[in-house]
């Protein structure tokens, strides 16, 4: 065998061989991003899960239990108060909310207003913060945690007052 041979040879076997290495190296790595593009459609999945879980979960009305507004009235243990409840329902800008592609910052002033009068039962078990039922008086601001949201009931029993209005 020639020198010449010897080294078509050589050549042809380290070719093989680079071949080789380079063909693991691109299944190693097809099979790495096969297995995060996996991993991707399990976390997309959970998402979609989640939210259409959200979907079916309470709507935001029934959710919100406290609400703030003026005592109207104090008779007994029950106090009268003038609510601002915005209406999630009807935004003042609808266009807002069309074609969101993500979320958004929204604030109460975003919607209607809904005039409400609440009457709020007070108990043994109602904590009240920075003044006592006594010392509130018709004009004072309260903010109230509630047993039942404002917005499906008008008659609640509070589990917490807190005075907004300075002693």
């Amino acid at each position: 065998m020639s020198n010449f041979e010897k080294i078509i040879f050589t050549a042809v076997g380290v070719l093989i061989i680079v071949v080789l290495i380079v063909g693991v190296i691109v299944f190693r790595q097809q099979k790495t991003i096969n297995t995060l593009a996996g991993s991707a459609t399990v976390i997309s999945n959970q998402a979609a899960v989640q939210s259409s879980a959200q979907k079916s979960g309470p709507p935001l009305t029934e959710v919100i239990k406290q609400f703030s507004g003026t005592i109207e009235n104090i008779s007994g243990n029950q106090l009268t108060i003038g609510v601002k409840l915005p209406d999630y329902s009807k935004p003042k800008n609808p266009e807002k909310f069309k074609n969101l592609t993500g979320p958004i910052n929204v604030a109460d002033d975003d919607f209607e207003i809904i005039d409400k009068k609440i009457t709020v039962n007070t108990n043994d078990k109602t904590v009240f913060d920075k003044k006592a039922l006594a010392e509130l008086k018709v004009g004072d601001t309260v903010l109230v945690f509630s047993d039942k949201s404002p917005y499906s009931s008008s008659v609640v029993t509070a589990e917490k007052v807190t005075s907004a209005t300075p002693k």
